[in-house]
């Protein structure tokens, strides 16, 4: 069965990578190295204002816990989740245990019910370890005990009353909008008219496209983008493959022959463990071993032992080194 669903887009500062839910409505989301954001979700055709909840709290992945009085946020990141209550002020953290090296690499999933192995409900995650990648669930019984949270296995959020809820999508509308109070239309993003019966697209495609579709624009050749603004590039060439998980590129640009610069890549897997040199047609040219190597740079004109050469350099998480 296809089910067709309506949905609104709108601007947030990041690139949103891991977001929970609370029961009034309010969203978290954040990514890798980058702040805790919120807003509250409402039955709206515009957009909700984004808060900043902490640009101190370290995310790989989030998730809720619904508790019988409150509610909990659950930040996993690096081998931990941190609990904090529903004012943002953390009430504990569990720490993982079981799969050396552990790094949690985000998504995270709550189940709050009993189920064989987990009285209290389960947690799950997505992981790097030692030994390879994967997805790793853990019993929340032991933890809500040493947290004070009793565990509520009886959740089901069908059970919350929505004191929040507004007019619902309506015929009148043409169901891509919402009827006002003042029984006029508020119409979704994508469409336009005092019935929300009109399509219409960002910037009107720019001029280098047609409006094909609620905020769907078909571009002519040579462009691209959701509003056709962006000059269409097309790849050349790939680089071989480098193990499993190679990314974090920096390009060395020769002097004086262009022609012969270098893209310099990482590979934190066992498989291709290092770092990759490629020339420009994406051929490798040298493999160099390192522990988990992050986010190459480079510098040039350093002097070394008495000669000006260029560096390529990166972070190693393996084993907390400069390479």
């Amino acid at each position: 069965m296809l089910i067709s669903l309506k949905v609104q887009t709108f601007a947030i500062p990041i690139e949103g990578e891991t977001c929970a839910t609370f029961l009034n409505g309010q969203i978290f989301f954040s990514a890798e190295d980058q702040p805790m954001y919120s807003f509250q979700a409402t039955e709206s055709t515009t957009a909700p204002k984004v808060k900043t909840v902490s640009e101190n709290i370290e995310v790989a992945g989030l998730g809720a816990y619904h508790s019988k009085s409150s509610e909990f946020l659950l930040v996993a990141h690096d081998e931990v989740i941190d609990v904090y209550d529903d004012k943002i002020k953390q009430k504990g953290t569990i720490h993982l245990g079981g799969i050396p090296d552990l790094s949690i690499e985000g998504g995270m999933a709550v189940l709050q019910s009993s189920v064989n192995g987990y009285p209290s409900g389960a947690v799950a995650f997505a992981f790097e370890g030692e030994d390879g990648t994967g997805v790793a669930v853990g019993s929340l019984n032991a933890a809500l005990a040493a947290l004070g949270i009793p565990a509520d296995i009886e959740y089901n959020p069908k059970n919350k009353a929505c004191d929040r809820c507004e007019s619902a999508i309506t015929d009148d509308c043409n169901e891509n909008g919402f009827s006002t109070r003042r029984k006029e239309c508020a119409c979704f993003a994508g469409f336009t008219g005092r019935s929300c019966s009109k399509t219409t697209c960002l910037n009107d495609c720019s001029g280098h496209g047609k409006c094909d579709g609620p905020n769907f624009c078909k571009c002519k050749d040579g462009w691209t983008g959701p509003d056709c603004s962006f000059i269409a590039v097309q790849a050349k060439y790939e680089t071989m493959a480098n193990g499993g998980d190679g990314d974090d590129p920096a390009i060395w640009i020769h002097a004086t022959r262009p022609d012969q610069s270098r893209i310099i890549t990482t590979t934190k897997s066992s498989d291709g463990e290092g770092f990759g040199v490629f020339d420009l047609q994406g051929k490798l040219l040298q493999h160099l071993t390192a522990e988990e190597p992050n986010n190459v740079d480079i510098i040039y004109n350093v002097t070394v032992g008495g000669r000006k050469t260029d560096l390529a350099y990166a972070a190693c998480r393996g084993d907390n080194t400069l390479w």
